[in-house]
């Protein structure tokens, strides 16, 4: 056998059995592992990194080295990543992210160098941006950043200070009658209209308002039936 054809059939050897690892790490839920994790000229695999179901088969990566994952994922505990070198140099410009560290770093490679993961795109103490839910939702932390990023029903929502619902201005914490602070409440739409029949009612701010009507009007459950 020629020595060419020798080390074609080498490689592909090699490359087989990369192939074969992939498939074991992602039939036990490691589906962030590269789908070219293989070198076809040495053969070597990407050293993957992270939680995976299985410890022994993720290992830690080395000193000059970052297990480098998705953006948005430090509280994602069990995802995997692969392992990248740690740069030597950095260009000097801003472009700053924020490191699952907490830390703001002036651009991504100075990230790397520095061995941190990265969570978002820009700094870390920026504003979170207004995100606007129609009525019966409310914004959701879905990455759990701290900012809110999409919307969900919001029916039903118990409630213990008014602060709890802030999603709406319209809401206020509706409380069962006769309870006021002593139990929690629903957020509950104020009322818009209401009717001039006089069933007077003590509201939980101890004012008397025309019926419930009017004390929903003013965001307030109400104490008990009759003037305060």
């Amino acid at each position: 056998m020629r020595q060419g054809e020798l080390k074609m059939r080498f490689d592909r050897f090699r490359i087989i059995g990369c192939f074969m690892a992939f498939l074991l790490v992602s039939a036990c839920g490691g589906s962030s592992m590269p789908k070219d994790s293989c070198d076809p000229e040495t053969g070597s695999c990407e050293q993957v990194c992270g939680g995976l179901p299985l410890p022994e088969m993720s290992t830690a990566c080395d000193a000059d080295q970052v297990c480098e994952r998705p953006a948005d994922s430090c509280r994602i505990a069990d995802l995997q990543g692969v392992c990248v070198a740690k740069p030597e140099l950095c260009p000097e410009i801003y472009q700053p992210v924020c490191a699952c560290n907490g830390q703001t770093y002036g651009n991504d490679c100075l990230r790397l160098q520095a061995g941190a993961a990265l969570d978002f795109p820009g700094a870390c103490d920026q504003p979170c941006p207004v995100v606007d839910c129609l009525p019966g939702s409310r914004p959701v932390d879905a990455n759990g950043n701290g900012c809110a990023t999409t919307c969900e029903e919001a029916y039903d929502v118990p409630c213990s200070v008014e602060e709890d619902c802030w999603w709406q201005d319209n809401l206020y914490c509706k409380r069962p009658e006769g309870t006021c602070g002593s139990v929690d409440g629903i957020c509950t739409t104020k009322a818009e209209g209401c009717t001039s029949d006089y069933t007077p009612v003590c509201g939980c701010d101890e004012a008397t308002y025309s019926n419930s009507c009017d004390a929903a009007i003013a965001g307030v459950s109400v104490a008990a039936s009759g003037p305060c």
